[in-house]
């Protein structure tokens, strides 16, 4: 049996793919974490254990390719390698959980995952591990506040693709849907937006859903104006939420 041990790829920036040994069974803790330009990896038939911070870190992480049976049972022991799975359905599922995904008990059992995940605090799984000697990284990864607000933010991402998956019609319960709608609305002026910010292929996605959950008021649209400057699509969605009004300021915004 093979093991990835703790720390042997982190921070690897120049790592932009990987294929994983057939012989490896296990990846330990921050593996292959703040890997920054890694985009993609494949994962053998044999793989039984993937630490939850294996890919702490790895933003530009947007494939992950599973071999085996055992595709849905290691999604669930890695919440990032989850999020890459969701952020993936259902435009462009990829092989690790084709067949998965297209149940709709699979994603009444992310549901579950998902309001677990959300109930969580958001400092859990801080880990300041890079003060430590590690050198090449910014100071923001090793601060609470900005760890607990890119939770945040891969939260209410999670939830975006969530009610993208419904829209393609992957039913949510009431109960579900309600707490996904009240975690935006909580963090509207926030995470929520930030998201849509992200500078990756999906976040455009998010845009035109944002708009039609109806989060915002007026005084909302006047602070998260500055906030969108260098997004002129963005800016123009909220310029037009706030000449239109609330009644008629999402007409021109459907998923």
């Amino acid at each position: 049996m093979s093991v990835i041990k703790k720390k042997e790829h982190l921070g690897d920036r120049k790592l932009t793919s990987e294929t994983v040994g057939k012989d490896v069974q296990i990846i330990e803790d921050w593996a292959y974490a703040h890997c920054k330009g890694l985009r993609e990896i494949y994962l053998p038939k044999g793989i039984k254990e993937i630490s939850s911070k294996a890919f702490e870190g790895c933003d530009s992480l947007v494939n992950v390719y599973i071999y085996g049976d055992n595709k849905e049972e290691i999604l669930n022991d890695s919440p990032h390698l989850l999020a890459v799975a969701i952020a993936s359905w259902p435009e462009d599922t990829c092989d690790m959980i084709v067949n998965a995904a297209d149940s709709l008990a699979f994603y009444r059992r992310l549901d579950e995952r998902l309001i677990k995940y959300l109930a969580e605090a958001d400092e859990v799984g801080f880990d300041p591990f890079l003060a430590g000697g590690e050198e090449d990284y910014e100071d923001e990864e090793n601060d609470i506040d900005y760890y607990i607000f890119s939770k945040q933010v891969n939260k209410c991402v999670l939830i975006y693709e969530r009610l993208l998956a419904e829209n393609a019609g992957f039913f949510i319960d009431e109960v579900s849907k309600k707490c996904y709608l009240d975690y935006l609305a909580k963090f509207k002026l926030s995470a929520a937006f930030s998201a849509l910010l992200k500078d990756d292929i999906f976040a455009s996605r998010y845009k035109s859903l944002f708009f039609s959950l109806k989060l915002l008021n007026d005084e909302d649209v006047k602070e998260l104006l500055p906030k969108a400057k260098k997004d002129v699509e963005l800016e123009s969605m909220l310029i037009n939420r706030s000449l239109a009004g609330d009644k008629e300021g999402f007409s021109n915004f459907k998923i």
